[in-house]
């Protein structure tokens, strides 16, 4: 019997319609489930209410490192790129960075057409 991989997919996150229209922001779609976990978990917070800013920085960062791959992101003063990383993230907006986070969560959670079972 022959082994079989997974392929890791990317996925590019588009804002029409949004104050982010224009963006676009390629991500890892098939993040191991031990760090989609982690990251779920960072967000979610403690029992005690949510999240305070060092576990949400420490979300964001992980979000910068793991998942996010490339953006077309700009310094609205300079027009230079700004780098798709942990220093890259921080530099948005809180608005803007959970957006960011919101729509790849939502597009993680969708199952494929192919995968889904029959109802």
């Amino acid at each position: 019997m022959a082994g079989f991989a997974l392929q890791r997919r990317n996925i590019t996150l588009q804002f029409e319609g949004t104050e982010l229209d224009g963006l676009e922001a390629t991500c890892t779609l098939d993040l191991p489930l031990g760090t989609f976990l982690e990251l779920q978990d960072q967000l979610n917070g403690n029992s005690e209410g949510g999240a305070d800013s060092k576990t949400l920085r420490s979300a964001f960062s992980l979000f910068a490192s793991e998942v996010l791959q490339s953006w077309n992101l700009e310094d609205e003063n300079t027009g230079k790129p700004i780098p798709p990383d942990k220093k890259g993230i921080m530099t948005l907006s809180a608005p803007h960075a959970s957006k960011l986070m919101s729509v790849y969560f939502s597009s993680v959670s969708e199952i494929p057409e192919n995968l889904e079972g029959e109802s």
